[in-house]
């Protein structure tokens, strides 16, 4: 198993902190947003680590994190020159990737449950696709699971009318072969390959499984959540 982080987008909702940072360095806790994930994924036994993200973050962030051996991993850049999606992030990493099944981690997505026992579970599945839910207050601003039972049948873009609160979060497992379908999206309307569409169209046939997040969870792409966040995890026990 390897692992991608996506750590591309400009940062404009978090303006002003932005003006003078890439996000992904900002501070959650104690240590730079990008660490936390890092030192994460590496917790959870992977050491192999991709990091996807623009020619203006590429400096700053590959000056903080180097190779990866001051934190016990090996970590490989690649510039997205344009926001072309996350699945198109995703296969910026083919050659890296291998031919191994990958965990994929958007760099803005903040959370505390430790997920190793799902990596090893989904290792020897037969799921394609493994996500994992939150449940939010908000459901109608993020991507939606349906489901039919216990049986993960669909995801839904930002639905008026949700059918559960269930929200899919930005960390997701993959096996290899889901690259292949990934080569064959069409950019949507704003011009992007959408991880949602991948993941909504393994739903459909029923080759995704899922599992729920207990602890904490919050995408800090906006000013209020980065705050938000920033005050769970130094409340938290393993912020010192």
């Amino acid at each position: 198993m390897k692992a991608v982080i996506c750590a591309g987008g400009s940062g404009t909702r978090l303006l002003p902190l932005t003006k003078a940072i890439n996000k992904h360095l900002l501070p959650i806790g104690i240590e730079p947003m990008i660490l936390r994930i890092v030192r994460q994924i590496r917790d959870c036994g992977i050491s192999s680590i991709a990091i996807v993200t623009t020619s203006e973050g590429m400096t700053p962030i590959s000056s903080f994190l180097g190779d990866g051996s001051d934190y016990e991993c090996d970590i490989t850049y690649f510039c997205q020159n344009k926001p072309l999606g996350i699945a198109h992030a995703i296969l910026c990493t083919e050659n890296f990737l291998a031919g191994d099944h990958f965990m994929v981690i958007l760099g803005d997505n903040i959370f505390n449950d430790d997920i190793s026992d799902h990596i090893k579970k989904f290792s020897g599945g037969k799921e394609d696709v493994h996500l994992f839910l939150k449940k939010v207050g908000n459901p109608s601003q993020f991507g939606i699971a349906k489901f039919e039972g216990d049986q993960l049948v669909d995801i839904i873009e930002k639905p008026k009318d949700p059918p559960t609160d269930c929200c899919v979060t930005g960390i997701y497992l993959y096996k290899n072969s889901v690259l292949n379908e990934m080569k064959m999206l069409t950019p949507s309307t704003r011009g992007e390959l959408e991880i949602s569409d991948i993941n909504s169209k393994l739903a459909n046939s029923k080759k995704a499984s899922y599992s729920m997040l207990k602890e904490l969870w919050i995408d800090a792409g906006t000013l209020k959540d980065y705050v938000l966040a920033n005050k769970a995890v130094y409340e938290s026990q393993d912020s010192f």
